[in-house]
């Protein structure tokens, strides 16, 4: 993504102390104003680094507001300063820029360093700064050393997609060593827990799970010091999070923008990453059970019809592609025996048409059976199709909430390999992948389930602002099964999920605990 690059000139009286030599630098301004709105986004990169490192993230952002993303001196292709910059001289240049571009109350998203460059900006300048948003923040005190620091670095390098490591490596070579080295201790010595708390705006802080720079218990003690902050983990991410979870960093810095408090994950509180041979068991269970229910699909059994009547809420069933209803008959026969009517589209077949089709279908089916207050109960396609139905305005009322298990909301990298053009279309690119992805509005209302191990969606099903629950399984179609997703799905037929639209007064479903571990 090429963009039109701005380079304005930060005089040296505005730069640092002025009994320091100190000499005029350069910043580059990258910005993006597809659709201008009343919010403006900047973006602050880290230590080595350019605006290339948030340009998905920008780009996905670009959707709310104008964006902007800034070089600072020295990075990316900006000249290098005569002499280095301290975390507060950055912050003045970064003021002078936005006094240049007439930006002011916006929200400030900085990334490792560049968290604490806007945590300087917005101690220096509250008039600028709304709301802070810090994506794996630097530097944890429990490790302040360089040589602890360059070891998270490098354990986050094998946790990183190929592309991401390719773009560090290239940002780092056009800083230099010697720019980097200059620029180090003034991020190793700057106290970030200590500033953010002379920070007036609300402060979100972003951290992908696996992020071994910015560790859970620091972002947290450091949402914990601002005045008004709050923790966002991003399940199965690590330190560059925004570059390879941009859609969902862009929806979480969007709702926040709004003043939608930060809707996290439950995760089992240990979850160690399995091994090798335990995914490979996992699989093969896994499959195990999909073929076995895909047999079970063709043998006689109770017709659809069987499940309709029922005192309770009203449940509607969308499988996944190649399934059919019957695969979801363990989830069916346990939300029909707690008294909910289960409704099932037969005509859906093997759900292989694309999710726009289907999700006529099951709309046109909610008017024809005029069913309201209605939970979807989805599996895989089945989540997309069920936001989609969501977000139909002329029955969207009619659905209270959603449960969607092992739902790949943000698409699956495998699907760009696939042949079948039913499974080509799960791609993060697909245009319906994208259209979902940017519509969150109804994202406080779905419930998605998943497990620590998905075989087909690598990407995960973490959906912002949601109630994402993932449960310490493995596999895409055996946790359907599960005694913890049913008991979720039993929980939210009963109760809901977040603010239903037409709430029902009932008692509770018997059982309906919630375990995740």
């Amino acid at each position: 993504m090429h963009l039109p690059r701005i380079r304005l000139t930060v005089t040296a009286e505005q730069v640092g102390d002025p009994d320091r030599a100190q000499s005029d630098v350069e910043v580059d301004v990258f910005s993006m104003a597809p659709h201008p709105a009343a919010t403006e986004f900047v973006l602050l990169h880290g230590i080595g680094m350019s605006h290339r490192s948030l340009a998905r993230l920008q780009e996905q952002l670009a959707a709310n507001g104008t964006v902007h993303s800034i070089d600072l001196p020295g990075f990316g292709a900006t000249p290098r300063p005569e002499q280095p910059l301290s975390v507060e001289d950055h912050a003045r240049v970064l003021g002078a820029t936005f006094d240049a571009l007439d930006v002011r109350h916006c929200v400030v998203v900085g990334h490792s360093m560049g968290a604490q460059f806007a945590i300087e900006l917005a101690r220096q300048r509250p008039d600028l700064v709304d709301r802070l948003v810090l994506i794996g923040p630097v530097v944890d005190p429990q490790r302040s050393t360089v040589l602890q620091q360059a070891a998270a670095l490098a354990a986050d390098t094998l946790l990183e997609p190929p592309v991401a490591n390719a773009l560090v490596l290239s940002d780092y070579l056009r800083c230099g060593p010697r720019w980097y080295l200059q620029t180090l201790p003034s991020m190793m010595r700057y106290p970030t827990l200590e500033r953010v708390r002379e920070v007036s705006c609300p402060v979100l802080v972003i951290r992908g799970e696996k992020d071994p720079v910015a560790r859970e218990g620091f972002s947290r003690q450091l949402a914990n010091a601002a005045p008004n902050g709050s923790l966002l983990q991003m399940p199965g991410h690590a330190h560059i999070v925004q570059h390879s979870a941009p859609r969902s960093v862009a929806a979480a810095i969007a709702r926040f923008a709004e003043g939608v408090p930060a809707a996290g994950s439950r995760l089992p509180e240990r979850s160690a990453k399995p091994g090798a041979l335990t995914r490979w068991l996992w699989w093969v269970r896994d499959y195990a059970y999909a073929g076995w229910w895909q047999v079970r699909s063709v043998l006689p059994g109770s017709p659809p019809e069987s499940f309709a009547d029922g005192p309770r809420r009203p449940i509607v069933v969308v499988p996944g592609v190649y399934e059919t209803w019957r695969f979801l008959q363990p989830l069916i026969s346990r939300l029909h025996e707690a008294g909910h009517p289960v409704h099932v589209i037969p005509t859906l077949h093997h759900n292989r048409r694309p999710v726009e089709d289907t999700a006529r279908l099951v709309s046109s089916y909610l008017l024809e059976n005029d069913l309201s207050d209605v939970v979807i109960v989805a599996h895989s396609k089945g989540g997309l199709i069920g936001k989609a139905v969501m977000l139909d305005p002329a029955v969207s009322e009619r659905v209270s909430g959603m449960v969607a298990v092992s739902t790949p909301f943000s698409g699956s990298r495998y699907a760009l390999w696939m042949l079948a053009p039913s499974l080509r279309a799960f791609s993060p690119y697909a245009p319906t992948t994208l259209r979902l992805a940017r519509e969150h509005k109804v994202n406080s209302r779905i419930r998605s389930i998943f497990g620590i191990f998905d075989p087909h969606i690598p990407e995960g099903s973490y959906l912002p602002g949601a109630d994402n629950v993932r449960l310490s399984i493995g596999g895409h179609f055996r946790i359907l099964a599960d005694e913890r997703t049913v008991q979720l799905v039993l929980d939210a037929a009963a109760r809901g999920v977040g603010t239903p639209a037409s709430p029902r007064k009932e008692s509770p479903a018997k059982g309906s605990i919630i375990p995740i571990g």
